[in-house]
């Protein structure tokens, strides 16, 4: 009885406070059942010794259970400031994961002892107004919610990096404990057998691991949800009560296992599975998963048809367009029967269009026109292996021995013997006062010292600093494209290793040559197919355009006074946009990137009728005839691009649905991809003259990792890839590329012409309209266009209308 009515009366205990380990909300449900969310007050706080151990605080309440919150630890206490920085200790926005950054009264002086730590960890506070305060970075990770709470995610070093992109493992976690049948739950990064990076999730669960991979998709980018699910009884503990993450055992499955269902049923569909594991990056791969909505593109849909070529089998680039399944795409592979000619290409090649434009504009800068990385070396490099392979890569592709001579006023390209080696200079920094100054002004002479007649048009400088070895290889626009670099730095491994082991050298096979391509492009120029392209670019030319907003005028737009302002992309709407969006309306990654455009330029200048210049790769199959058919260009390096006009017309639409329609349909209907117009204009001679103000580039995904792991991009400025006079074409120049997880754009501008707040009002306006779309998309069943359909003369109105007619 005495029990009884001691359990009756209220507690007496006012707070529980909770610390030390980040607080699942779940564990919280049977005490809220018994005692309320009243008395006592459960407080989760976040604390940090080198901080006087509490920073924040935040009361739990039930709601906070039914929202299935995560680690929410509220606002810091009344004397302490905190911030959210990125790595360069920049300030976050709302809902962007960020370092959490302590000052104020409680922060401690430092490490006793331990100079180089301190300095490290504690650093100048640019927001007080004490002097020498400072802030503590702590090493954990956090965001802002937008109701002014601050969630916390976990430690940096459990931030992990998977297939290029950064990762955090608590947003995981916190997705996972959303799922009703989810007790407990731990993500993991692991190096499995196989040498693989691959993120696995334990978890204490009911449900079924393709429940929760059903249920990761649809709230998590794909390149976050786990590859392997690992159901256990309970969480193995340490004496301490945390989780021995040493006691977890490692996932029992077979490396490249295919998800039931979806397996290889052909030895085409065998290699077409290992193919798209290696481009995209992804394992497992399914026979029905489709190639865009897990990131490709066209660059990556290149590279698919080259590694087929190297298993003797072909495949027609349009078919993976058309056919972006696996289950689909297997049909139409066909035994390859011809290898490419495989000896050394000497003598004169006709030029292309793109090279036609470039002497056109360019002929009085044309030797300052360059294309560059500069490469951060991860091991101590075998200075002579790495020179042999340099030699190696310039003897196998033979655009990068081609030197450009003037005569009578033609421009003759010629394709020299393997007479002399490259250009490799080594430059020892290691003594240096400011190594990375000496290397940018070292680079910048590089990359004004090109003469396209007497060559070499490939140059590289080996750096030795005193952190690590870089690489700078700069090479002439003229014989080098983005695609090109991929096979260049596959290349460069390949080669290094093998001279350094003492190996054979044995590279992949070549595809046809440059010389090939551009007679087959002289060839083509000639035909009534490339001719009836014709009237679609001047109804193009015709086409009425809305101009950009006015800004101020020069006599003549120059390099010199170039300035840009970057856009860089969060890592998880980057995710949406390259794989989640396209299921809507069945587009591709272009098609949602220049509907983002045309909202903001719409937004900026009021404008709705846009012309702009896109660039293509290139590369795609020519014509329908086999004689051009069959040129395969895959695996060669030159400078493929080609740049074309396109014309948005979104006078009619304010709505996002109808204007990604409108766009996707008026760059499908764009002949040959956009090819045929520089034939026509610089090989068959027709006058067709577009100037859009506008310039839009995107050049697809690229990893911070190189050549095998052999190098990672290094941030440092590699020079200016052009000369200070050279004459600017666009008022707006936008180049995009997805890098490391996130999609970055540089908006480049005459500082004379526009002021920064104006290209920043701008690039904000695109940022929010991809934010817009994204939104729109994942919450839309969107529809059909009609280019989805084999259906002449139906327009979009059209389709929607049937659409509507056969659903109801």
């Amino acid at each position: 009885m005495e029990a009884e009515r001691v359990l009756a009366l209220p507690l007496a205990l006012r707070y529980v406070i909770f610390g030390g380990e980040a607080l699942e909300l779940a564990s919280l449900r049977p005490w809220m059942a018994r005692h309320g969310d009243q008395r006592p007050r459960l407080i989760n706080m976040y604390g940090i010794t080198e901080t006087t151990v509490h920073v924040t605080y935040r009361p739990i309440s039930r709601s906070d259970l039914a929202a299935n919150k995560g680690s929410v630890i509220g606002v810091p206490l009344p004397d302490l400031s905190l911030y959210l920085m990125d790595e360069n200790l920049q300030q976050v926005a709302v809902g962007i994961p960020g370092e959490i950054c302590v000052g104020g009264a409680g922060v401690t002086g430092g490490y006793l002892n331990r100079p180089e730590l301190s300095a490290a960890r504690f650093v100048p506070d640019p927001w007080s107004d004490i002097p020498g305060a400072r802030l503590y970075r702590s090493g954990d990770l956090g965001r802002w919610l937008e109701d002014g709470d601050l969630e916390y995610l976990g430690r940096m070093d459990e931030q992990v990096k998977v297939r290029g992109f950064r990762i955090e493992l608590g947003e995981i976690e916190k997705c996972l404990l959303d799922h009703t049948g989810v007790a407990e739950a731990l993500v993991l990064a692991r190096t499995l057998d196989a040498g693989t990076r691959e993120l696995v999730a334990y978890v204490v669960s009911s449900a079924s691991p393709e429940a929760l991979r059903s249920h990761l998709s649809g709230v998590l980018p794909d390149y976050m949800v786990p590859a392997h699910f690992v159901r256990l009884a309970r969480m193995p503990l340490t004496a301490h009560g945390k989780v021995d993450r040493r006691a977890l055992p490692a996932p029992e499955v077979q490396v490249g296992e295919i998800e039931p269902g979806a397996q290889p049923r052909s030895a085409e569909e065998e290699v077409l599975v290992r193919a798209w594991e290696d481009v995209l990056g992804r394992r497992p791969v399914g026979i029905g998963d489709n190639f865009f909505a897990m990131g490709g593109d066209s660059i990556k849909a290149i590279q698919i048809v080259a590694k087929l070529r190297e298993k003797g089998l072909s495949l027609e680039l349009r078919h993976l367009f058309q056919y972006p399944t696996i289950a689909e795409l297997s049909g139409h592979i066909k035994q390859s029967v011809r290898l490419a000619d495989q000896s050394p290409v000497i003598g004169s090649v006709p030029l292309t269009p793109i090279q036609r434009w470039f002497f056109s504009h360019f002929g009085d800068t044309a030797h300052h026109y360059n294309q560059a990385v500069l490469l951060r070396a991860t091991q101590a490099l075998d200075e002579i292996a790495l020179r042999a392979a340099l030699v190696s890569i310039e003897t196998h592709h033979d655009m990068l021995r081609a030197r450009f001579c003037f005569e009578n006023g033609e421009v003759i390209q010629e394709v020299s013997g393997v007479d002399r080696p490259p250009s490799v200079e080594v430059v020892d920094l290691r003594q240096v006062a400011d190594p990375m100054a000496a290397l940018t002004a070292q680079a910048a002479m590089v990359q004004a010292s090109f003469d396209v007649a007497a060559g070499p048009l490939v140059k590289a400088v080996l750096f030795r600093c005193p952190d690590a070895q870089r690489l700078l290889i700069v090479i002439h626009h003229l014989v080098v494209d983005g695609v090109s670099w991929r096979i260049l730095t596959e290349d460069l491994a390949a080669a290094y290793r093998q001279h350094r082991s003492g190996e054979t050298l044995v590279l992949p096979a070549k595809s046809d040559s440059f010389k090939s391509w551009a007679e087959t492009l002289d060839a083509f120029a000639r035909t009534e197919e490339l001719q009836s392209e014709l009237d679609y670019w001047q109804r193009v030319a015709l086409a009425p355009v809305d101009p950009l907003p006015e800004g101020g005028r020069v006599e003549a737009d120059l390099f010199r006074d170039r300035d840009s302002f970057e856009v860089i992309i969060a890592e998880e709407q980057t995710g949406q946009l390259l794989s989640q969006v396209h299921a809507a309306y069945q587009t591709e990654i272009d098609e949602i990137l220049l509907a983002g455009l045309a909202r903001a330029l719409r937004q900026w200048g009021g404008g709705t009728r846009i012309l702009v210049t896109l660039e293509g790769h290139g590369r795609q199959q020519l014509g329908k005839e086999a004689a051009f058919g069959d040129v395969e260009v895959g695996r060669t390096v030159g400078w493929f691009t080609c740049e074309y006009p396109l014309h948005l017309d979104l006078s009619k639409t304010d709505e996002i649905g109808d204007q990604i329609k409108v766009v996707k349909e008026s760059l499908r209907q764009v002949p040959s991809k956009g090819l045929g117009y520089g034939m026509l204009k610089y090989l068959a001679g027709q006058k067709i003259d577009l100037a859009p103000s506008v310039l839009f580039n995107y050049q697809g995904q690229f990893e911070t990792e190189f050549a095998g792991g052999l190098f990672t991009l290094d941030e440092e400025e590699a020079g200016p890839l052009m000369a200070p006079s050279t004459r600017r074409l666009h008022a707006v120049e936008i180049n995009g590329m997805s890098v490391g997880g996130r999609l970055r754009f540089s908006f480049s501008y005459n500082r004379q012409v526009y002021t920064r707040d104006a290209i920043a009002s701008l690039a904000a306006y695109f940022s929010t309209s991809l934010s817009q779309i994204a939104a729109h998309c994942l919450n839309t069943e969107g529809s059909l266009t009609p280019s989805d359909i084999d259906y002449e003369g139906l327009d979009i109105k059209a389709l929607d209308q049937l659409l509507e007619k056969l659903t109801k």
